[in-house]
This record gives C-alpha cells, sequence and structure tokens, in this order.
C-alpha cells in the first residue's frame, strides 16, 4: 500500500536523496520555498522511480505557511504516514563574538520553529496512518560545530 511522505525542503540535498530513495510506489510531498527548478527535478526522478509526486511551495517561516501546507496535504490525502522534517539552512556566517538578534531569530525562524509547527500540525493526519512516523533531520555540525555557524548548530541541536 502506497505511503504519503511530506518532505519539507525536498528540493535539494538530503530532502531531495530523501524523496528519491522512497518515491517508488508512494506519494512523496515535495516541498520547496524558492527552489522551484530544483524542485521539479526531484518530482521527475520521484516518478521515474514509480512514486507519485506532488510539489507545494510555501515559506514554512511562517505560521500560517505550515497551517496552509497542512491543509493542502489533508485536502489531497486525508492522512500522512511520514513526515521527514528536513527545512533547513545558514542565514549569515558569523563568529560568536560577532552575532546578531536578528540572526539568531531569522536561523530558528528557519531551523527550528518550522519542525516544530509542522510536527504539532501534522499529528492528527499521522494518527489517521498505520506506523505513522516522524523523522528530524539535523546536522552533525551541531556536535562538532564550527565559529561561523554557531546559531545554525544551536537551531539543529534544539530539534535534537
Amino acid at each position: 500500500m502506497s505511503k504519503v511522505i511530506l518532505i519539507p525542503g525536498a528540493s535539494t540535498g538530503i530532502g531531495a536523496s530523501t524523496a528519491r530513495v522512497l518515491a517508488q510506489d508512494n506519494n512523496i510531498i515535495v516541498h520547496y520555498n524558492r527552489s522551484k527548478v530544483e524542485a521539479e527535478r526531484v518530482a521527475k526522478a520521484v516518478k521515474d522511480e514509480g512514486g507519485n509526486p506532488l510539489l507545494i511551495q510555501a515559506n514554512l517561516t511562517t505560521e500560517q505557511a505550515c497551517i496552509d501546507l497542512v491543509a493542502q496535504i489533508n485536502e489531497q490525502f486525508q492522512k500522512l504516514d511520514v513526515l521527514v522534517n528536513n527545512v533547513d539552512g545558514i542565514i549569515e556566517r558569523l563568529a560568536a563574538r560577532d552575532l546578531k538578534w536578528q540572526n539568531m531569530l531569522a536561523t530558528f525562524n528557519l531551523n527550528t520553529f518550522p519542525t516544530i509547527k509542522l510536527s504539532s500540525l501534522c499529528i492528527p493526519l499521522l494518527e489517521k496512518a498505520e506506523g505513522s512516523c516522524i523523522i528530524n533531520i539535523t546536522s552533525i555540525a551541531m556536535r562538532h560545530g564550527a565559529p561561523s555557524v554557531t546559531i545554525y548548530d544551536a537551531s539543529k541541536g534544539a530539534i535534537d
């Protein structure tokens, strides 16, 4: 039986690879924000691998966008089998001594808050599927760190 799998941030990197690996016989929701061309390539690859892709664009740094994304999934599928939280990005590389409040807020708003909000919003859909799960993708950077990405590391550590 085919699964419904949501992969926020599926247009590039780990998200794109995950979509391809899980494609066969599954409904893969390929979320993207700005990378439409890349997302279309991933959707084609999902289809080529025997999956059913659904492209959804959303800027998940807002609560309403998270709400709207989950509403679209509910309308289309009425359930969700797997949520692969994969949204992430480095806003600006700054040394720890040069941190800016706005950079900290923007980084957590991209890397942490969507994961928390989407997980919360998806629970009713996940409860409708047998054996459903949530997978959170973080980063080894939060364990090893780097002087120029202190806040990125912290935002990924918050998910862990």
